[in-house]
């Protein structure tokens, strides 16, 4: 079969002989002609660039039981008494504490009834738990179930060894949870009989750190990659940097969180930066370059002059909103001689509309470089949990902070820990109260 040649490459120029037509009927054709004739002439012209899509989602983990109220569904067994420590717990206002005497025998020991709960999404369970003595894998052990106090429980999850009187945050595999539906009582077994001792838990929480990436198409070095939707499973208590390569690759840099930003892989694209806690994907901030022209290519020293600007070249219909930013002006790049004088007045800078923005969480504060964040306060800090951890976008290190709402009587106040270009560490003196700050 006879066939024509839809480009002429070695004649190359704009009306070069390219049905448009049927490019458009075949993706990847177009995508050749549009690489070999417009980008590749003019690559100083074109960025790397996110047509749609590809970013990861959020999740939200399962909170099973914060331990912060009395477990009561069932009557302690003889020898067993059941607590709310207020004192000697990990998080929020208390804890589970169990304590045993001589005559404790094994089974379960406590109880408490839950609204009911959906835990398929989560991969596995932690808590964080404690013992005054020394225990084996096995001896104690976490249940959940679709039966009041308890009884027949769908899952058993049994602890790892315990160092005595060190509070641990244990995670414990969930494994197949397709009937992890419907869950209305969370109990603690004694397996083994471990004579006199107390056992402390607190938070039990469903880990979520699986994923969704959505379906998308880039353009990298001009090759056009479309992606499915895809998953992946992010690491706890860390950032991780989301690349696509020009081969159609996802690649993951994870560092610390307030850690320096890694070197990109060559020929990659950034998608996004994802922040993880020991439970879920809390923050996803979108890295995307969306277009494909370099807006502002590098001027010569001075070639800007006022006999280069038609009069009212630069005006309110050429500028889109929020068009001009910190980030688009290089520092001292508009010095005062470079105004001419009474071109800027104050009647111009009264009348103008300096907004704050909405006051919701990681929105911008207007005009301002600042931005709010909104987060609960702990209140009660440890070795393990020195301080609130806030991010930020600002991509600088914040010169401070102000409080803007709070649900409670509340002080804010910095402690050792330096701030980064990604995160802030405060603490607060009252356990749970919700703030809003902004961070400039």
């Amino acid at each position: 079969m006879q066939t024509t040649s839809l480009i002429k490459l070695a004649q190359p120029s704009y009306d070069d002989d390219a049905d448009i037509s049927v490019l458009n009927s075949n993706s990847q054709m177009l995508d050749e002609w549009l690489r070999f004739n417009v980008i590749q002439r003019h690559d100083d012209m074109f960025n790397d660039f996110v047509l749609n899509g590809l970013q990861p989602a959020t999740t939200t983990g399962t909170i099973i039981h914060d331990c912060d109220t009395l477990w009561d569904e069932i009557n302690p067994s003889a020898g067993v008494s059941i607590v709310l420590d207020t004192f000697d717990f990990k998080m929020g206002t208390g804890c589970l504490k169990i304590n045993m005497d001589s005559t404790a025998g094994v089974g379960v020991l406590a109880s408490k009834a839950v609204s009911s709960l959906d835990v398929r999404t989560c991969s596995s369970v932690r808590l964080w738990v404690k013992s005054n003595i020394n225990t084996n894998a096995g001896d104690y052990s976490l249940l959940l179930s679709k039966n009041a106090m308890s009884q027949t429980p769908i899952k058993d999850l049994p602890f790892p060894a315990l160092v005595a009187n060190t509070w641990t945050l244990v995670t414990l595999p969930l494994n197949d949870v397709s009937s992890l539906q419907g869950i209305i009582s969370v109990g603690i077994k004694m397996n083994v009989d471990k004579g006199i001792c107390s056992l402390w838990v607190d938070h039990i929480n469903g880990v979520d750190l699986d994923t969704s990436i959505s379906s998308g198409i880039a353009y990298i070095g001009g090759y056009r990659i479309v992606k499915n939707e895809a998953t992946h499973t992010f690491g706890d208590n860390q950032e991780t940097f989301v690349y696509l390569d020009k081969n159609g690759t996802y690649i993951f840099k994870a560092i610390a969180i307030g850690g320096s930003e890694p070197t990109p892989p060559i020929d990659s694209i950034k998608l996004a930066r994802v922040i993880t806690s020991s439970y879920n994907v809390t923050e996803v901030i979108d890295t995307r370059n969306m277009s494909p022209l370099v807006v502002s290519p590098t001027l010569s020293d001075e070639q800007v002059t006022e006999s280069k600007l038609a009069t009212d070249a630069v005006s309110t219909k050429k500028l889109k909103n929020s068009s001009v930013t910190s980030v688009k002006v290089a520092t001292d790049a508009i010095l005062e001689h470079h105004i001419k004088e009474q071109q800027v007045t104050n009647e111009k800078i009264k009348n103008a509309d300096i907004g704050l923005g909405n006051v919701t969480n990681a929105t911008k504060a207007g005009k301002l470089d600042a931005e709010y964040r909104t987060f609960t306060v702990r209140g009660n800090y440890d070795s393990y949990n020195p301080e609130d951890v806030i991010a930020h976008g600002l991509n600088r290190i914040p010169k401070g902070f102000l409080l803007v709402n709070t649900d409670k009587p509340v002080q804010l106040y910095t402690e050792n820990s330096l701030w980064t270009n990604t995160h802030m560490y405060l603490k607060g003196t009252t356990p749970n109260a919700k703030v809003t700050i902004m961070i400039f």
